[in-house]
């Protein structure tokens, strides 16, 4: 995992108590979070949407990223290791990006990382459960779900693979009638997903009947099992936090989580449930970020294996990602793109505040990203100091310096122990390149 992104998943999923990773890496997690917490780092992300709120690492005092990062090399890191080194491990390749690779823990943990270079973590993280769980969850609740999200999310347009994992769960949950939550969950899951192969899958067809037989001798009681259980409004907040928050993988997972809950509703007849969920993601997709790509290929191959329901979720998320407003014009100039960046970023503030257009971002060790072109990235960061804006040019080949000029003058990058170049993001006219292009924007001053 890139240095710059330790602390802030560290803080986003080691810290989370939702995820419980105690068991994963042997301490006590509230332990943890409270030495971070006494040296200026924020309490959890919220688990509601609030104004201005973003799933991102806030500025915190230098000491505290630094304990952050200990706590990854300690702990976070050691075990999403432990965990890809497990024979158990399940690989694949996802529609959405093809250049990582998601990879499902037996216990329960959702691994990205890139395809060409397997040592580097993209992110770790236990997907919330669906449902309130009896208790304490174990491991086997998070794989099952994490095991449901990676076969979502790894499954391609053939229905081969998907009808594969949907017989296989037939087979195990068809034939004794669920005593607990997860088990309930687990068959009304299984059931909802196969009824719309039953006509194409005759393989399906044997297993899926058994389950039907199940679901109508016990349907009061597996109801009863779900009724009060379901995260709807959890899971809907976290997709709200994760596409304001430009989180591709988050956005993904909570995409995955809230198809499965429309599936759940439409066995138990409550379409209502099914519709509310379908009108928030409209109204929260109605201007689609240019930078979350990769999400008509996982929507266009879901849609080919969904139910009529379902089908229509994935086409809200397709019809959001292909609207020629949310695409840039092949022929409008890079300058012009990066220009409109930093004044979507400039809605609320970078530190010192009022110095410079600010971002709806807030700056904190995490950079921002502006551009990519290849391996190289252009980003806004703060200084070593964690106050002073910077411009980071990160990803360069071998002795490669980057090369750039503010109002014309040439611009002195310094080097730092990530090896990231930074320089001052002064108010100006700024002309950077980046491998074979030049990137032009203004930091204005407000």
């Amino acid at each position: 995992m890139r240095d710059a992104k330790q602390a802030t998943h560290v803080w986003q999923h080691l810290y989370n108590p939702e995820e419980r990773w105690d068991a994963l890496v042997g301490v006590d997690i509230q332990a943890l979070r409270a030495a971070a917490e006494q040296l200026g780092c924020p309490p959890q992300p919220p688990r509601q949407r609030q104004k201005s709120s973003r799933p991102l690492l806030p500025k915190v005092p230098k000491s505290c990223y630094e304990l952050l990062k200990k706590h990854h090399d300690a702990h976070y890191g050691p075990a999403y290791l432990r965990e890809l080194g497990d024979s158990g491990t399940e690989w694949g390749v996802q529609p959405r990006e093809s250049k990582e690779l998601l990879c499902c823990t037996p216990r329960g943990v959702l691994v990205a990382i890139d395809r060409k270079h397997p040592s580097s973590v993209l992110t770790a993280f236990r997907p919330e459960l669906p449902f309130h769980s009896e208790g304490d969850a174990d491991d086997a609740a998070y794989q099952q779900t994490a095991h449901e999200r990676w076969v979502g999310a790894t499954t391609m347009r053939e229905r081969s693979p998907w009808t594969q994992s949907l017989i296989h769960e037939l087979e195990r949950v068809g034939h004794q009638p669920p005593q607990r939550t997860a088990e309930a969950w687990r068959l009304v899951r299984t059931l909802g997903h196969a009824r719309a192969l039953r006509t194409h899958e005759p393989e399906l067809v044997p297993g899926l009947d058994a389950a039907e037989a199940l679901w109508e001798r016990h349907r009061q009681d597996i109801s009863r099992l779900l009724t009060g259980k379901l995260r709807t409004e959890a899971i809907q907040a976290g997709l709200e936090l994760a596409f304001d928050a430009r989180d591709p993988h988050d956005l993904q997972d909570r995409l995955l989580a809230l198809a499965d809950l429309m599936v759940v509703f439409e066995v138990l007849s409550q379409p209502a449930e099914a519709e509310r969920i379908l009108d928030d993601t409209r109204r929260l997709f109605d201007s689609w970020s240019p930078e979350l790509t990769g999400f008509g290929e996982l929507a266009r191959a879901r849609i080919e294996t969904s139910g009529s329901t379902v089908r229509r979720f994935w086409t809200v998320v397709l019809d959001a990602q292909t609207a020629p407003a949310s695409k840039a014009s092949p022929s409008e100039p890079l300058g012009d793109r990066v220009i409109r960046i930093l004044e979507a970023i400039s809605l609320t503030r970078i530190h010192p505040p009022g110095a410079y257009a600010s971002s709806g971002i807030e700056l904190g060790p995490e950079p921002v990203e502006l551009h990519q072109r290849g391996e190289a990235h252009l980003s806004l960061t703060v200084g070593p100091d964690l106050r002073t804006p910077m411009l980071q040019v990160s990803g360069l080949t071998g002795n490669d310096v980057p090369l750039g000029t503010r109002n014309g003058d040439p611009l002195e990058f310094t080097q730092d122990e990530f090896d990231a170049w930074l320089t001052d993001a002064l108010p100006g006219d700024y002309r950077i390149a980046l491998q074979d292009e030049w990137v032009e924007f203004t930091v204005s001053s407000t």
